[in-house]
């Protein structure tokens, strides 16, 4: 599952770092773009990973848990974070 969502995000251009299956988790890291102090500056950004996480949950909502605790911003694969 970490795999599928980092190549999700990837493919919207987000810059993913790092994923992996950790202690039941799927770990997705993101970094800042070389241009970029942060990454998911821009809300556009923070639009298109809480859609990849959405649709991420729809399709496994059995690996909720997992799913959100391997989020790097899990406030904002949620939906809690506009």
């Amino acid at each position: 599952m970490a795999d599928l969502i980092g190549a999700a995000l990837r493919s919207h251009g987000i810059n993913v770092v790092q994923t992996k299956e950790k202690f039941g988790r799927a770990c997705v890291y993101i970094g800042a773009h070389e241009d970029e102090d942060a990454p998911l500056t821009l809300p556009a950004e923070r639009r298109l990973y809480r859609e990849v996480y959405m649709m991420a949950l729809d399709a496994a909502p059995m690996l909720h848990d997992a799913i959100i605790d391997g989020a790097d911003y899990p406030a904002l694969a949620r939906g809690d974070i506009p």
